[in-house]
């Protein structure tokens, strides 16, 4: 993902901060929840980024929203973008620092993509598997793709790793393409 300057500079400075040290889990837990009401807010996110409404006004609605239930400094850092004028950069500042946070600390993130549902038992095999793999911790993200016909995809934001039957048959169609063979008279 991509992050506007402003994003990375205020993202950089606050994991300085308070990233690191006793309280880091706390602070990337809170601004993973932050991140996630404005998930589930496609009006938080229209008012934070709109010109229409006042920078004090969007302030006064984040202040209230994550008072008590994140923790004080994260609250005093949105005061912080306020008084900058940098509301509206709230969320994507937030973004880059789960990215900032994750690249500091070893992690990538992975989708997961799978025919079927998986089972936590093979969410975790396929985990240790692909940290083997790509010689890092992961985040994982599991989703489910039917079209996919079986086996996986798994995807950081470098590579993919394509293991899936659709993918599968796919090569063997040009295989027998390049020799010649039309799979479809049959």
């Amino acid at each position: 993902m991509f992050f506007s300057k402003v994003a990375v500079k205020y993202a950089s400075t606050l994991y300085s901060e308070m990233g690191t040290g006793e309280k880091a889990k706390a602070i990337y837990e809170d601004v993973e929840g932050i991140l996630g009401v404005f998930d589930a807010s496609d009006d938080l996110c229209r008012v934070i980024g709109s010109p229409v409404f006042r920078e004090s006004d969007k302030l006064a609605i984040l202040v209230k929203i994550f008072s008590g239930k994140v923790d004080d400094s994260l609250v005093r850092f949105i005061e912080f973008l306020g008084i900058r004028d940098r509301i509206s950069f709230t969320r994507e500042i937030f973004a880059a620092f789960i990215a900032v946070a994750d690249r500091e600390t070893g992690y990538k993130n992975l989708e997961l993509a799978s025919a079927f549902d998986l089972g936590d038992a093979e969410v975790e095999k396929l985990k240790k598997e692909l940290e083997d793999y790509f010689k890092c911790k992961l985040k994982v993200k599991v989703t489910t793709d039917p079209a996919l016909l079986g086996g996986f995809v798994a995807k950081t934001d470098e590579v993919i790793v394509d293991a899936s039957v659709k993918n599968q048959l796919e090569k063997l169609r040009k295989t027998f393409g390049s020799a010649g063979v039309s799979l479809n008279k049959f």
